[in-house]
């Protein structure tokens, strides 16, 4: 039997067939390789891997050049080759292997430093990029991970997704305390020495908040790589409910705490009362390029039976807001 290969390529003359007959070694199951011919100074040798991969490989007595010749490349059948089998067919065409190039990408989470704040849950993450997405990935170690006030590390590989534009996390409920506030995520793109910051600063709890358990969160700008990923800061929020009559609020009350080059998500202020005439307290985290405040948005979201809100004033540790005097009301 006689084995014909037929070459083909962007920049050779006329496609080359080779006729060599292989009488010394032959194609046997499991056989690795047979020099078919040669096209001028360079050898071309068709390798045949019984898993059904073929390799094809340029050898040159003299050095050549790779953009002339092209790179070696697998080529892929694991197909029959027979009157008798499968379709028939005893010739194919086939196609170079596209390589895949991993990445690796550094997942830093911050859990928030609340009362019960960490999860006995499992947690994962989804990356979304503007060349691909990876898939909810779950984030485990051999550590007792997201306590309450830690920093969790994970590294994960896989093929490059381009520029991370959102991200999420979610997690499964399960566990004596699934619930768990999340302060921050920060992700390291290893190759392209990037990092992204995701501030979050909510629960993902069934009995909290907005009883969600998976949140959608969005950049807030590339972080220089030399830039070492940061805790955050805390702060004591003190909100004043003014003394006027049904100037208490039934809608949920959320913060955006403002830096100089930066801002803050909405921070919702879980369990407050918001009553006539009291006052809630409230530690939230933020990032630390946030400190110091130069402003600090109140609002609520209008929900409830009575949303109408009186505010007096608020005072944080670092910006103090006093005689707003000013009714918080939606028509």
């Amino acid at each position: 039997m006689t084995i014909f290969c037929l070459l083909t390529g962007q920049s050779h003359h006329p496609p080359v067939l080779y006729s060599e007959a292989c009488v010394t070694q032959g194609f046997h199951a499991g056989h690795l390789g047979v020099d078919i011919g040669s096209y001028g100074a360079k050898s071309v040798n068709l390798y045949a891997v019984w898993d059904g991969t073929v390799t094809g490989t340029c050898n040159g007595a003299r050095d050549y050049d790779r953009a002339t010749c092209g790179d070696c490349g697998n080529y892929v059948t694991v197909r029959w080759l027979a009157k008798d089998e499968d379709d028939k067919e005893i010739a194919r065409f086939l196609f170079p292997k596209k390589t895949v190039t991993n990445n690796q990408y550094k997942i830093t989470v911050f859990t928030g430093k609340k009362t019960g704040a960490g999860t006995d849950a499992d947690v994962f993450i989804t990356l979304y990029g503007n060349l691909a997405e990876t898939g909810a990935i779950k984030l485990e170690s051999k550590k007792n991970s997201f306590e309450a006030g830690k920093k969790d590390e994970f590294t994960i590989e896989c093929p490059n997704i381009g520029e991370i534009n959102k991200i999420l996390i979610a997690h499964n409920n399960k566990g004596l305390a699934p619930g768990w506030f999340l302060d921050q995520i920060l992700i390291e793109d290893v190759n392209a020495h990037h990092i992204y910051e995701f501030p979050c600063n909510r629960w993902l709890a069934k009995d909290e908040d907005d009883k969600e358990i998976s949140r959608f969160l969005f950049p807030k700008k590339p972080i220089d790589h030399e830039k070492e990923p940061t805790a955050g800061v805390s702060y004591n929020i003190t909100v004043y409910t003014g003394d006027k009559k049904n100037a208490g609020t039934d809608a949920r009350v959320y913060i955006v705490m403002h830096g100089k080059n930066s801002s803050s998500s909405q921070i919702f202020l879980c369990d407050g009362k918001f009553e006539k005439n009291s006052v809630d307290k409230f530690t939230t985290d933020a990032s630390s390029d946030l400190s110091p405040l130069t402003a600090l948005d109140i609002g609520h979201d209008n929900s409830g039976v009575g949303p109408a809100w009186y505010l007096d004033k608020v005072c944080s540790d670092c910006l103090r807001i006093c005689n707003l005097s000013k009714s918080l009301v939606q028509d």
